[in-house]
C-alpha cells in the first residue's frame, strides 16, 4: 500500500503504530479502518492526541461480521474440527445479537480509552 501511495506521490510511512512517530507533523485526521483493535487503546489514543491538530478527528471504524446462519454454522463446525482451541466465540457466529454484543464491547473499550486520554470530545457511535 505504501508503494502504491508513493507511486501516486503521496508520502507514506511504514511502521507499527506503536513505533511510528509524527516527526513534528500534525494531521487533520487519523483514520483506522478495521485495525484499531490491534493497537493498545490507551497508548494509541495518546499518540493520536499528540499527532492531531487542534480540532482534528480520530475515526475508528469497524464493520460488523454477520454471516447467514447456514454459513455461520458451517464455519463453526470447521473451527471446532480444525482449531478447537481458537478464541472464536462459536455460538456468537450464528446469533446476530451476540455478534453485536462482541463488537459493542470493543467499541466501549475504545471509547473508554479515548475518554481516558483527555483532549478529545465525547466519542460518538
Amino acid at each position: 500500500m505504501a508503494d502504491l501511495a508513493r507511486h501516486r506521490v503521496v508520502e507514506a510511512d511504514v511502521a507499527t503504530f506503536e513505533a511510528w512517530g509524527p516527526a513534528g507533523r500534525t494531521f487533520d485526521a487519523v483514520v483506522a479502518g478495521q485495525a484499531w483493535h490491534w493497537i493498545d487503546p490507551a497508548a494509541g489514543t495518546a499518540k493520536v492526541a499528540l499527532a492531531l491538530r487542534p480540532g482534528g478527528q480520530l475515526a475508528v471504524l469497524w464493520n460488523v461480521f454477520r454471516l447467514p446462519v447456514t454459513v455461520a454454522e458451517a464455519c463453526a463446525a470447521v473451527y471446532r474440527r480444525v482449531m478447537p482451541d481458537a478464541p472464536v466465540n462459536l455460538p456468537a457466529l450464528t446469533q446476530e445479537a451476540k455478534v453485536m454484543d462482541a463488537y459493542q464491547a470493543l467499541v466501549t473499550k475504545t471509547a473508554d480509552a479515548i475518554q481516558g486520554a483527555g483532549g478529545f470530545s465525547t466519542p460518538q457511535q
